[in-house]
């Protein structure tokens, strides 16, 4: 099989990842505590909620079970017949991505295990604190893999720090989107000023976090055009500008009007 082919998929299993952790995270937050927040105490809106968990639950699962095999057949280098080869399975099985790998699935166990437990009608209480475990611990599983892996206690602390404030504030746009027809205005224009208003501290912890990452895994400015690794930044940072111009839009032109 062609390398550029895995490559590929590798490339769209990781931002699956990626996709998946933002919805759950955006899922729990909203509903263990901090759609409450936002709505003064008010549960946040269910409708939809359950196919946003679905869906996200649904990617993370097939990105998990997906990303081994196809990292096994891209490290053997033979093509699917590489499947066949245990030495090629334990090598992969005892890298530093199988082990976040391993720690993602857990994580997408118990965030499953407690949406089970608001079927069976047990405490609120239990099943949010297991939620809150899962996502924490789904975030963490990032902090495992690749360039963290070199940074030590600090620097993989602060890249969790900076992947949960991301996955939080991404995952809860669509959910915030779909509000829009499910409260009143006078109830609407309350919920998304209070919403900018929390997220001003998060969004400069990003940008602090992201540039202390920047500097720690870059050993010069210049290798931010000069590398594949310095361009994906490069790619992030526009990409982290136009979140915080959007952001700037949201905060001080869209909620006043």
């Amino acid at each position: 099989m062609d390398t550029s082919l895995l490559i590929l998929i590798l490339a769209i299993l990781k931002f699956g990842s990626y996709l998946s952790t933002s919805w759950l995270v955006g899922y729990v937050f909203l509903t263990a505590g901090g759609g409450k927040l936002l709505l003064k105490s008010q549960p946040w809106p269910m409708r939809g909620m359950a196919t946003y968990f679905q869906i996200g639950m649904a990617i993370g699962v097939i990105a998990v079970l997906l990303t081994l095999p196809v990292h096994v057949i891209y490290v053997a280098g033979a093509g699917v017949e590489g499947l066949k080869d245990l030495f090629w399975w334990k090598l992969v099985w005892s890298g530093a991505d199988a082990e976040s790998l391993r720690l993602r699935a857990l994580a997408l166990g118990v965030l499953l295990v407690s949406q089970m437990l608001k079927i069976f009608k047990l405490p609120d209480l239990i099943s949010n604190l297991l939620a809150i475990a899962g996502a924490l611990t789904l975030v963490s599983s990032f902090g495992l893999r690749g360039h963290s892996v070199t940074l030590g206690m600090m620097g993989q602390g602060a890249l969790i720090l900076h992947l949960l404030i991301l996955t939080t504030w991404a995952g809860c746009l669509w959910p915030l989107y779909r509000v829009c027809d499910l409260l009143e205005t006078a109830n609407l224009k309350p919920l998304m000023s209070r919403f900018g208003v929390y997220a001003q501290i998060p969004i400069l912890l990003l940008a602090v976090t992201g540039g202390y990452l920047a500097v720690r895994l870059l050993q010069s400015w210049t290798t931010l055009f000069a590398t594949p690794y310095g361009l994906l930044l490069s790619a992030k940072l526009v990409l982290v500008c136009a979140v915080l111009i959007l952001a700037a839009k949201h905060r001080f032109w869209l909620v006043p009007c």
